[in-house]
């Protein structure tokens, strides 16, 4: 949260008055994620900053015009990037996570990164919505489908019915992940135990994978 979320608060809170008393207008970016959009249940605190971002930044987007200044929110998904390795910079003090984490787990985050958008492509769609005046940079050419599927997915947990819908997309799109495991870097997830609990934490139910629904009876 100090990280994703204050970080931002620390730049606005510094740079957005002096911008405004400069009156030269100018355009403020900043960094958010497709997490932002939805919960997860292996990235809550994560997810929970970046819809705060979002949110902030939707805000900042309307109060700044009178300004001049223009506000975009950047909000990919995976990236080709070395953030799997920034468990081993992680301050001493904020090591126990209570999460699982081997030599296996990190590896299996490299090799899902490793499949992820190249920095200079998010920097194009970065510079583009930009010149654009773009609020939601989402730098993917179906981005329109992802926010509907998305917003379909608040509109089924908005009801008993909808909520059985969305439960059996979930089981489809999970059975489609499993047959296509084999191909991909994921397979090997309930193997090396990523985004488990550590193995002292007794009072953590064991599940088949994070955030899969429950099977049926």
């Amino acid at each position: 949260m100090g990280v994703c979320l204050g970080g931002v608060i620390n730049g606005m809170v510094t740079f957005v008055p002096r911008m405004i008393k400069a009156g030269k207008g100018g355009h403020i970016a900043t960094t958010s994620s497709m997490g932002g959009f939805m919960g997860g249940a292996t990235t809550a605190p994560y997810s929970a900053a970046k819809a705060a971002v979002n949110n902030l930044m939707e805000s900042y987007y309307m109060a700044l015009k009178p300004y001049g200044i223009g506000v975009s929110v950047l909000c990919p998904a995976n990236i080709k990037s070395n953030i799997a390795e920034a468990v081993y910079t992680r301050p001493k003090h904020l090591e126990n996570t209570g999460y699982n984490v081997t030599e296996k787990t990190i590896d299996l985050l490299r090799s899902i990164h490793a499949q992820g958008m190249e920095p200079v492509e998010l920097a194009n769609w970065l510079k583009k919505g930009i010149e654009e005046e773009v609020l939601y940079i989402i730098p993917y050419p179906n981005a329109d489908k992802m926010l509907r599927d998305n917003l379909e997915r608040v509109i089924n947990y908005s009801s008993a019915e909808g909520i059985k819908k969305q439960e059996e997309l979930m089981r489809k799109r999970f059975e489609e992940m499993a047959k296509n495991r084999p191909q991909s870097p994921y397979r090997n997830i309930e193997d090396v135990g990523f985004a488990q609990a550590r193995k002292d934490i007794t009072w953590v139910k064991p599940t088949r994978m994070p955030g899969a629904p429950p099977e049926k009876k």
